[in-house]
């Protein structure tokens, strides 16, 4: 089987379209990926692999403006012309700019199925310019046209469904890592801590965006309140100054031998702050659709279920749910410093209590938050279909 997939972003960003291409190749499937190639300051993920049945293929110069309306333009037009060359089985589109042009490239080739894999959207189109208006017009026309919807929620895919009138019922994947996911310690994180004159008993860590509404200035006062001899490691992109008043905050409380920021991390170091770390923390700030509907959702959350530690996460009804049911993770008020303070207190001095989050966590990564348990049903599905032709 012949697959085309096309995301308007670094697909190395992705767990699911990282592991969806990967999944595909190792089935013996030719896979096509066709992505917009990143800024050179956020394009630290080189050593990800897609398969090797995968071939990549970048369009743009990472441009922003005008440059990058340009790049799209081509990126609609390598669509189409590897559509009409490779004559793909299923075309994958990626939120709304890449299934956009999966969309458009379905019409160069016929018998292409389209499935439209959805990681965020809001039901508002608030703050949308002219364009972005127009592509959510054309996604929603195609989303009632594709073969599948897929989304990674429930929640997500049954308010996307009443909103776009889909026909068919969407699908939830989960964003998660492959059972066999093999990352080891490096020694990265350790030598920079050294070289800082840092050493710490514990490490909690927060991966992902540092940016508002993720409960990091809360975090960040939380140490203030912390029990042991413990550092809070921050690694990921931020965006607009929101970095810098994080910083200045840090300076303003005293705690720059606390709180380490990493804003541009290679793959090697991030996986080596994960597999250091002893919890994570996950919290949103119900500020969209999106944050309200995290559990299972969240590439933070299922990073630190791969590693095997606890987390702290929000204390949104679907968090709450997914606590009950799986024991993983200590529920914290996102923008509290003290609710956040608690639940580190308590799992980092308590040994037996850890352990048990421990135990728990692995066993819901094994038995629900792997990649194959949640990908295998739709590969199955994409199978069947080319065989029914």
């Amino acid at each position: 089987m012949k697959v085309l997939i096309t995301i308007w972003a670094d697909p190395a960003m992705y767990l699911a379209t990282t592991f969806t291409a990967r999944m595909l190749s190792e089935a013996g499937n030719s896979v096509d990926l066709l992505y917009r190639t990143p800024n050179a300051h956020l394009d630290v993920a080189a050593d990800v692999k897609f398969g090797i049945r995968t071939r990549l293929r970048r369009v743009g110069g990472g441009h922003a403006g005008w440059q990058d309306k340009i790049d799209y333009i081509n990126f609609l037009f390598e669509a189409i012309k590897c559509a009409r060359r490779e004559k793909p089985e299923a075309i994958i589109g990626y939120n709304t700019f890449g299934f956009v042009v999966a969309f458009i490239a379905c019409r160069f080739s016929p018998k292409s199925r389209l499935i439209y894999h959805n990681f965020d959207f809001d039901v508002s189109t608030k703050g949308l310019g002219l364009l972005g208006r127009m592509l959510k017009r054309v996604e929603l026309f195609a989303a009632r046209r594709a073969y599948m919807t897929i989304f990674p929620a429930p929640e997500r895919a049954s308010k996307y469904k009443e909103m776009a009138g889909l026909n068919r019922e969407p699908i939830s994947v989960l964003n998660c890592f492959p059972r066999l996911w093999n990352r080891q310690r490096t020694g990265e994180l350790q030598a920079l801590l050294k070289s800082k004159n840092l050493c710490f008993e514990k490490l909690v860590v927060h991966l992902g965006s540092i940016d508002p509404f993720h409960g990091i200035q809360a975090t960040i006062r939380s140490v203030l309140h912390w029990k042991g001899n413990w550092g809070l490691i921050l690694a990921g992109f931020s965006n607009g100054s929101y970095l810098e008043d994080m910083q200045n905050l840090v300076h303003e409380l005293g705690l720059s031998k606390k709180v380490i920021f990493l804003p541009s991390v290679s793959n090697g170091l991030w996986y080596d702050c994960l597999y250091s770390a002893h919890v994570g923390i996950c919290l949103y700030e119900p500020c969209n659709l999106s944050h309200t509907y995290m559990a299972g959702t969240s590439q933070k959350l299922n990073n630190y279920l791969v590693a095997g530690i606890p987390s702290i996460v929000s204390n949104s009804p679907d968090f709450i749910a997914f606590v009950e049911k799986y024991k993983t993770s200590k529920v914290a008020e996102a923008t509290d410093a003290l609710s956040i303070a608690q639940a580190v207190n308590s799992l980092l001095c308590n040994p037996q209590e850890y352990a048990d989050y421990c135990h728990a966590v692995k066993e819901a990564f094994e038995s629900e938050f792997n990649f194959e348990n949640q990908f295998e049903p739709i590969l199955s599905r994409l199978v069947n279909a080319q065989h029914d032709r």
